[in-house]
């Protein structure tokens, strides 16, 4: 830079007036372009006519803009990089830079200047001057290099270099200025950011400009690929891309290329008509080059035919021509190589994301690109391209050696793999200061974690949960003594937020010297082995619906407590809860509406007692409440277990929401105390099971403490149970039988009548005994003794003249009636039996068919068509329903005995029996009053149309022996009335 003036004489600071005008004078006379710039952003205090000339601008375009706004500079980093160099008083800076004019022309430049403070402020004095103006030739080179820039501006295509470098990164170091008129897009940009130009390239066009780059890359052979480009419109050109590449010294490559507007002449294309010498030229020439070129192609139509195929195919499938031709279609040849063992390995090494292994079936469909394998050993790799008449073109390369090279690969990786999988999940060291060197493991950085988060931080400074004190002191006694350690559990939270368990194993190091350098070890993660022991807790100890602890874990929570109050001399409580009429929501709504209930029931239960107490399921709908640490004082210690009992009672008497349903359920609860001096778990639990059925008893929804009283009335049940069951082993149960008289007083059927005689008790009425045989499962039997006792009976009155054509009715109790062979075994003991059906009668409740009434209407329909009769009893006192009354198969209605008896006296039942008595006539039905005791209920149960009658007054229940047959003609009634 011989020719820049000197820039150290000028002045650091302007003293005065005439200084700063000698200064101005000489920046203006100056020939170099030169410029004052501030230091800080490049803002331009002051050029001279020179720099103007050089770079095109007018003084009024550059007044207070900054050399990066102006784009003098391409980039700020390529200023600070030439800044960097420019130094205070400097005098022999010399540095070569390329800045752009106005116009967008790059002019390479030298840059000269010095750094001094104007006003407190660092600012640039600075000389530019154009290199091809130092040459002998420079006005004919610089012509030439005018000449260039102006064919580049004005070409129609855009000339480019691209360059990707060793490591992989790619850019644009020259982009000609028809960038801007074909992609619309500043070359600029692109020369800044390689990927300015990709994103104008048409999404389905960017692996295929890929490929082709790949391709060149790897075998440095130019690459022409057409594709389309994207405009900020919305519409895109057609351009062909050819490009020459080049592999530098320092391992670059550079393709030297240029993009071609091809869009109308493609259009043009597209609409030509070949002639068919023309296709046959053009099919002459491309059929020579495809025979030369080193892969297989195969083309189909859209029906499959073979329509091409070149010489390499031959070879690769090793097929000669004749029988090539011999194959009408892509389906013939694939059955030819299956035939002869084509198609035989699989490829499971190679990735499937780059190249699905299909040795597809069919023939145009199929994956774009997959690996085959022929009976002569070669591995083929086959690309099928479709085409737009509905065909495909494949091509096949021969792959063999890079699939052995992947094979070798693989197994390779597979050890690796097998080995580490076995050996830990991560590999860790640590320093003598037990700080962690070294981190590694797939696994750990699969959970979020970066390994470097741990280096240089001790294992408890890396954010441990889980681990106690106790636990801490004890594994840092290990590691100061240098001891080998093995499964450290502890927990962390990982890179995702979540919480997962961590198992550490570590051995201390030890340098030649034997001095301790610190440790080494592996790491496992251990949460899903965490999980499956959780699992087989719960699974163990608590209930799966609910969540609540089972009756195992209630179990020894239990006698833990107890062990706890014998030392303590305080009380505790049980709360034995069952669900009333739990039963019926299950057989109405269905179970998974039950469980629903129960779950909510659970959680209610929940907010009702203290954080150290127990709420356990039982089993079914029965939940157990646990209650610790309640006063030493019983009296407060009741209190205090009644006043959770009375809460846990009005919690559950809100209603609940069941899918959108409300629904009402209550419990029935019993309440023990025990203080574990000399009560056992089963005692508890069997005092709680009897309070809570004291609470059903009385009538539900309540609560009752365990007393004495109440174990000696289950006792005496219990009792009452075994000695039915060996009285009905025994005999001792008979029936007694009481008439049904009509208006006229003639008998015209009986009703059987249970009755056990007891060998000490005497005659036991029902009452006594019928509730344990329901509730113990004895009915059952109970039924079928009764159904056949009177079966047989009807047949041995079959001859006798005044008997055999009298009805006997029966009560079915519900648990019978609900039983799934309920018709099979009346039908069973009255065919065995030889009984006539028709004088058979079945006398049902009204809260029996509530339950399930198109079952009910199911049985008793089947019953009535072999001839059997059915009558409701008790009826007004359950749950009347016109709406099933009316589809019920009845023969007779049965006006209960509660609206007899006060008939005379009380308007209401008097207003019940008519209005039964009119309902039965209206329904077709037969009408019987039960319990009529006095003429004066006959007459008025007469004088309102009642046909039939039970009761007192026409007779009592009675042993078959003692049933004057022979008034049954003349008059029943007159014979009993005369026994009262």
């Amino acid at each position: 830079m011989d020719n820049l003036p000197n820039s150290s004489p000028l002045p650091l600071n302007l003293p005065d007036q005439s200084a700063a005008a000698v200064f101005a004078a000489a920046f203006q006379a100056n020939p170099q372009a030169t410029s004052l710039t501030r230091f800080q952003d490049g803002a331009i205090v002051e050029v001279n006519d020179a720099w103007l000339a050089l770079t095109g601008f007018s003084r009024a375009e550059v007044e207070g803009k900054t050399t990066l706004a102006l784009g003098i500079w391409g980039t700020k980093l390529q200023r600070e990089d030439v800044l960097s160099k420019v130094e205070p008083g400097a005098d022999n800076l010399s540095v070569e830079a390329v800045l752009n004019t106005k116009d967008k022309r790059r002019l390479a430049v030298r840059f000269g200047g010095t750094l001094f403070k104007l006003n407190g402020e660092d600012h640039i004095l600075g000389f530019i001057r154009d290199v091809l103006s130092e040459t002998f030739d420079a006005k004919e080179l610089r012509n030439r290099l005018d000449f260039i820039e102006k064919l580049t501006q004005r070409a129609p295509v855009i000339l480019f270099q691209f360059r990707v470098r060793p490591d992989g990164t790619g850019h644009f170091p020259y982009v000609s200025h028809a960038m801007q008129a074909l992609f619309d897009v500043d070359p600029l940009e692109v020369m800044r950011d390689a990927k300015v130009a990709m994103e104008r390239v048409h999404p389905d066009d960017v692996l295929s400009m890929n490929q082709a780059i790949r391709d060149s890359f790897h075998s440095l052979q130019p690459w022409q690929l057409r594709f389309r480009a994207n405009l900020p419109s919305g519409e895109f050109r057609w351009l062909l891309g050819d490009a020459v590449p080049e592999r530098l010294a320092d391992g670059s490559t550079v393709w030297y290329g240029s993009f071609a507007d091809i869009t109308k002449r493609k259009l043009e294309f597209d609409e030509l008509e070949l002639t068919r010498s023309q296709i046959a030229e053009k099919s002459n020439v491309l059929q020579v080059a495809l025979d030369n070129i080193s892969q297989g192609m195969l083309r189909l139509d859209a029906d499959s035919r073979i329509v091409q195929y070149n010489r390499r195919l031959l070879e690769l499938l090793d097929i000669d021509a004749a029988l090539m031709d011999s194959f009408k279609d892509g389906a013939a040849l694939l059955e030819y190589q299956r035939s002869r063992g084509d198609f035989g390995d699989e490829f499971s090494f190679v990735e499937t994301s780059a190249r699905p292994l299909l040795a597809s079936d069919t023939v145009n469909g199929g994956p774009e690109q997959y690996l085959r394998k022929t009976h002569t050993g070669r591995t083929l790799e086959v690309k099928t391209t479709p085409l737009a008449d509905g065909g495909v073109v494949r091509t096949f390369a021969d792959v063999t050696h890079f699939v052995r090279a992947q094979s070798a690969l693989h197994k390779s990786e597979s050890r690796f793999r097998d080995l580490t999988e076995v050996s830990s999940d991560w590999y860790w060291e640590q320093d003598a200061q037990h700080r962690f060197t070294v981190v590694v493991g797939e696994n750990f950085v699969a959970r979020g974690l970066e390994e470097d988060s741990y280096l240089g931080k001790t294992r408890w400074e890396s954010g441990i949960l889980g681990v106690s004190n106790e636990q801490w002191e004890e594994h840092r006694r290990t590691i100061e003594a240098h001891q080998v350690f093995r499964d450290f559990e502890y927990q962390r939270i990982d890179g995702h937020g979540r919480t997962f368990w961590m198992s550490v194993s570590g051995k201390p190091m030890f340098d030649s010297d034997g001095e301790f350098c610190g440790y080494r070890g592996v790491g496992r993660d251990i949460s899903e082995q965490k999980r499956r022991e959780d699992e087989a807790i719960r699974l163990a100890f608590y209930d799966t619906l609910t969540g609540l602890p089972n009756r195992r874990l209630l179990l020894d929570r239990l006698g833990q407590a107890l062990i706890a109050n014998a030392r303590s001399h305080q009380h505790g409580a049980v709360l034995f809860l069952d669900l009333d009429n739990f039963k019926d929501l299950n057989d109405t709504q269905g179970h998974d509406v039950g469980d629903l209930l129960l779950e909510k029931v659970a959680n209610r239960l929940a907010t009702c007692v203290r954080q150290g107490d127990t709420v356990a399921r039982f089993g079914g709908d029965e939940f157990v409440v646990m209650l610790e640490d309640l006063d030493a004082d019983i009296q407060q210690a009741i209190e205090q277990a009644e006043t959770v009992a009375s809460k846990i009672l009005s919690t559950l008497n809100l209603p609940f929401d069941l899918n959108g349903k409300s629904h009402y359920s209550t419990p029935s609860i019993g309440i023990t105390l025990y203080n574990g001096k000399s009560d056992t778990i089963e005692e508890l639990l069997k005092r709680a099971d009897l309070a809570m059925y004291q609470a059903k008893s009385a009538g539900r929804n309540t609560l009752r403490f365990f007393d004495p009283e109440m174990q000696a009335a289950v006792a005496a049940r219990a009792a009452l149970e075994t000695e039915l069951r060996v009285g009905m082993e025994r005999g001792e149960l008979v029936l007694h039988y009481q008439p049904v008289v009509n208006r006229q007083g003639r008998t015209t059927g009986l009703e059987a009548l249970v009755r056990w005689q007891h060998p000490v008790r005497g005659l036991v009425a029902p009452n006594d005994f019928i509730p344990v045989a329901e509730q113990t499962g004895l009915i059952l039997l109970l039924g079928q003794w009764v159904l056949r006792t009177v079966c047989r009976q009807l047949v041995a009155w079959k001859t006798h003249t005044q008997a055999k054509q009298l009805s006997i009715a029966v009560n079915v109790s519900a648990r019978e009636f609900r039983q799934n062979d309920f018709v099979e075994r009346i039908l069973s003991v009255v065919r065995d039996s030889g009984a006539n059906p028709n004088l058979l009668k079945l006398e049902l409740t009204e809260s029996l068919l509530v339950d399930d009434i198109n079952d009910a209407i199911t049985k008793m329909t089947i019953l009535r068509a072999e001839g059997v009769r059915f009558a409701l009893d008790d009826f007004g006192t359950g749950y009347s329903s016109l709406s099933y009354l009316k589809r019920l198969p009845l023969d007779e209605l049965k006006i209960d005995q509660s609206f007899v008896r006060d008939v005379l006296t009380d308007t209401n039942d008097a207003a019940i029996a008519r209005t039964i008595v009119a309902l039965a006539i209206s329904l077709g039905l037969d009408v019987v009053a039960e319990g009529v005791e006095t003429a004066g209920q006959r007459d008025f149960l007469t004088a309102n149309g009642c046909l039939s009658f039970q009761g007192y007054n026409f007779g009592r229940p009675t042993e078959v022996d003692d049933i004057p047959l022979e008034a049954v003609a003349s008059g029943f009634a007159a014979t009993y009335q005369s026994n009262l």
